[in-house]
């Protein structure tokens, strides 16, 4: 039997491309399912009519996007091509109908049972059922593979260059079973996603040498990613079914699980951005925080779930056959010996800065054109070849309004001598060579706490008209401050970035405002429904922009009557539970909570204290 090219194709109205595109697609493919859509996939010239029908006959199943309009516009052009599936009843199931809209279905249509996402309350549990439907064509019962699962997918910028010895080691180091896991840390700006989301990309998945039965890429940078999700997820990935909710009530039980399983599986797990899970930075404010910290002691670089802690040290202590890669600002001390040395099972090391010879390729790859190779390294070297700063200064080069291109150009845009004033200076500089325009809407999207759709970056619109909003999108990319995920086409700020544009936003109680407001009409599920912090996530932005637009008494309700319950009683997350009651106490916890009436500063006080105590 030949393998289909794809393990399933997309047939959908152009009335739901967006939803498609930036919600379903997304999905599936970070579930490791390789998708035929008409907008990449189709040859071009070719009539849509033979695209469809290739489509169908490359893929093993066909998922059908049902709405009134698909029925209308697109059910003729593929009833012909039910026949040619060599399936035309659904006995293999090749046909998978998604309920989108509730519409009348052909009777041909009608003999099949659909996936119900007429409800977005249910559209997490519909996924999982059609993913697990098309993974058995994915992963054959005697592959023992698992396919990737690149959760939260890395949008790696233009012109990554060189990091050849450090791939080398990374490389060597998941064929070494004395160490089960890696701690890459490094001062933000100097590439360690970038590092391990190639590395991971280009010389561990297309490579045989590994050994491996999956890998699995998770971010903490994606909002309310918490440390339970993750584990839950895993778990549902190493064990290929749902979990069992009576069996495993708890995220330690599940935790457990998880270990035991690894012990006969070889998982490569990569978790970026782990400095989160660590209390100096696992706030829910910590996205606007800087980058600069004195040296900080063992408590703030701890984890802040004890069931975190526990299993990194079991998986440490070579109890499974699973690796596990940790890129972080701070190094995790609960890898470490009383004497702050890494634990025998724990290689750390530490990414420094570009070697010369890969800092002169990328100014090139930049535009930098014009200088000799001497004469670049030596400004690269004025920055420390840290990847941000040159990315910055390259596209400041490039750009130069006298020189363009010209390493000349580049003692114009410097005039500090100390190494860390210089990295500012130019984050200043990049800032300021940006448009007025552009520069407020880089700091109005830096108050957004993570990854933005395009669709929610369209309420900063105030460049007139679309185009020249993805114009200035665009300009903002170019000159390294934004970063897009086309996949999914969604925008992002590096930390660094994001610190900086936030902290020079003019009216942040205003922006807040629009962004509070935002986030109000986004449908959130039933409290009586919620399996996970993720599932209130809508709720706690709202919450928290209520909050920075200083409508305290506002967010205090919101608290009260949509997260208080569900946190506390459904979920015990008594982490999350405090840190956004500390929202409420503005001048610091040795005051008062900012409320007006003292009824509510008692329950605000009392619910902190009992927060405390679990």
């Amino acid at each position: 039997m030949l393998t289909a090219d794809f393990d399933v194709f997309i047939s959908y109205s152009h009335h739901d491309v967006d939803w498609v595109k930036n919600w379903l697609l997304a999905r599936l493919e970070s579930a490791g399912l390789r998708v035929c859509i008409d907008f990449r996939d189709f040859e071009l010239g070719a009539p849509s009519i033979v695209n469809m029908e290739n489509a169908v006959k490359r893929s093993a199943k066909t998922l059908l996007v049902l709405t009134p309009t698909w029925v209308e516009s697109e059910w003729t052009s593929f009833e012909s091509l039910l026949i040619q599936t060599k399936d035309p009843v659904g006995t293999r199931r090749r046909l998978l109908p998604l309920m989108r809209e509730k519409c009348t279905l052909p009777d041909r249509l009608g003999i099949f049972t659909y996936a119900d996402f007429t409800d977005s309350a249910n559209w997490d549990s519909e996924l999982a059922r059609i993913i697990n439907s098309i993974r058995p064509a994915a992963k054959p019962p005697d592959d023992a593979t698992i396919q990737p699962n690149l959760v939260h997918p890395y949008p790696l910028q233009a012109n990554f260059t060189g990091r050849v010895d450090e791939r080398k080691e990374l490389t060597a180091w998941l064929a070494d079973d004395g160490h089960p896991i890696c701690m890459l840390v490094a001062m933000g700006g100097m590439g360690k996603s970038a590092l391990a989301w190639y590395w991971v990309k280009n010389d561990v998945l297309p490579s045989s040498d590994a050994k491996l039965d999956g890998v699995m890429w998770w971010s903490f940078y994606e909002g309310e990613v918490s440390f339970a999700k993750f584990v839950d997820e895993a778990l549902k990935y190493v064990s290929g079914q749902e979990i069992d909710v009576e069996r495993l009530p708890t995220t330690y039980d599940r935790a457990q699980e998880l270990r035991k399983r690894l012990q006969n599986k070889r998982v490569l797990f990569v978790l970026d951005g782990f400095e989160r899970q660590l209390r100096d930075y696992a706030s829910l404010d910590a996205v606007y925080k800087s980058d600069e910290r004195a040296e900080l002691p063992r408590e703030a670089r701890s984890c802040v779930d004890p069931i975190t802690s526990r299993l990194l040290r079991d998986i440490a202590s070579v109890t499974t056959r699973s690796k596990v890669l940790l890129t972080s600002r701070l190094p995790v001390s609960d890898l470490e010996d009383r004497a702050g040395d890494a634990l025998a099972g724990v290689l750390e090391r530490e990414l420094k800065e570009l070697s010369r010879e890969d800092a002169i390729t990328f100014m090139r790859a930049q535009g930098v054109t014009k200088g000799t190779s001497s004469e670049i390294a030596n400004v690269c070297d004025a920055y420390g070849n840290h990847p941000l700063s040159l990315r910055l200064l390259s596209a400041l080069i490039a750009r130069d309004t006298r020189s363009p291109g010209d390493i000349a150009a580049a003692p114009r845009h410097d005039v500090h001598a100390d190494l860390v004033q210089r990295q500012h200076h130019i984050l200043e500089l990049s800032y300021n060579a940006v448009p007025k325009r552009e520069r407020a809407l880089l700091s109005r999207i830096a108050a957004f706490r993570g990854p933005i759709a395009y669709d929610a970056l369209t309420i900063f619109n105030t460049l007139g008209n679309e185009a020249g909003f993805e114009a200035a999108l665009d300009d903002l990319r170019v000159r390294g401050l934004l970063q897009r995920d086309t996949a999914h086409n969604r925008y992002d700020l590096h930390p660094i970035v994001r610190h900086y544009a936030y902290h020079r936003l003019t009216d942040k109680t205003g922006v807040h405002t629009r962004l509070r407001d935002y986030f109000a009409t986004i449908p959130v599920p039933d409290q009586n429904k919620v399996q996970s912090i993720e599932d209130l996530a809508p709720v706690i932005e709202l919450y928290l922009h209520t909050t920075r637009a200083g409508r305290y008494d506002e967010a205090r309700q919101l608290l009260r009557d949509r997260l208080a319950s569900a946190l506390h009683y459904r979920l015990g997350a008594y982490q999350t539970l405090i840190e956004l009651l500390r929202a409420l106490f503005p001048d610091g916890e040795d005051c008062a909570p900012r409320l007006k009436e003292e009824s509510n500063q008692a329950w605000t006080l009392a619910l902190l204290a009992n927060s405390y105590s679990f």
